[in-house]
């Protein structure tokens, strides 16, 4: 496990830490479905009960694939995505929203 931290988050009492990166080492890639479902397992959760969050397609393929909710991190070359994303966002602070 790769732990990082990140600058203190507005709201959060204390630092963000990336419990998972996968790097391009794991045998899987996206858009496979078996990045995220390899995650969900080692936290306990079923895919459907988390999601990813991505500009391209294969990050919304990957996530579609898994069955997780996915969200669409919005620029100008993805909007025909939009349509396939469960949600679309075009800030990362627009996840707060989502919840």
């Amino acid at each position: 496990m790769l732990n990082v931290a990140v600058p203190q988050l507005p709201g959060a009492n204390q630092p963000f830490h990336f419990s998972h990166i996968l790097t391009r080492e794991f045998k899987f890639m996206k858009p496979d479905p078996e990045p995220l479902i390899h995650i969900a397992s080692d936290w306990d959760l079923k895919p459907h009960e988390i999601a990813i969050v991505g500009d391209s397609a294969d990050d919304i393929e990957c996530g579609l694939n898994a069955g997780a909710i996915t969200i669409l991190l919005k620029n100008d070359v993805n909007t025909k995505l939009v349509d396939k994303a469960h949600y679309s966002i075009s800030r990362l602070d627009d996840i707060i929203n989502l919840i």
